[in-house]
């Protein structure tokens, strides 16, 4: 088996994704973290637009037609130093719901989330792309080689795009059927 060797194409998603996992001083605003998100959304297909300043707890709106259905999504951007709480996802969920009722709710942040965030955002149907996640993003970048379990939501969808794989996609964009419904 001959080794995948990166291309250009690759070399800058990963400048990307150390972009977006930088310490705090890197980068020294949300704000310009939010911008960061929307341009990389842009890059990979996605119509992208940060919501302002009075935004619901919803930071961007972001969509993209998958199969001819477009997929929507409702993104809560967190550029943190520390360790992410349930906050975020509380932020999200009451956005989406209050004014963005056909998005799927996502929180994205350069750092980690605690396991009772997690499982809050679970209970409640909010994607995580977290520290972790983005690791899962750039390794596939690199390889050109998805997940062996697919992912669903943003970051399936991400990963799919980024692997040339429009099947893998196609299965991350699938409806989820969530165990509990708000």
């Amino acid at each position: 088996m001959e080794h995948f060797n990166p291309t250009s194409r690759y070399q800058e998603i990963n400048r990307q994704m150390n972009e977006i996992l930088k310490p705090l001083g890197h980068l020294d605003s949300g704000d310009k973290y939010e911008t960061f998100v929307t341009e990389l959304l842009r890059a990979h297909g996605f119509t992208a637009t940060k919501t302002g300043k009075a935004d619901n707890g919803v930071d961007i709106l972001a969509s993209i037609a998958i199969n001819n259905v477009e997929r929507k999504f409702a993104i809560q951007c967190k550029f943190y130093n520390n360790t992410l709480g349930k906050a975020p996802v509380q932020q999200v969920f009451t956005g989406v719901h209050h004014s963005y009722k056909d998005a799927l709710p996502v929180v994205i942040t350069n750092n980690y989330m605690t396991v009772e965030a997690r499982q809050f955002a679970y209970k409640l149907g909010v994607e995580v792309i977290a520290k972790d996640q983005w690791e899962l993003y750039r390794n596939a970048a690199y390889t050109g080689e998805a997940p062996k379990t697919t992912k669903k939501g943003l970051l399936g969808i991400l990963i799919g795009i980024v692997t040339e794989n429009p099947h893998y996609s196609e299965l991350a964009a699938m409806p989820q059927i969530p165990k509990r419904r708000w």
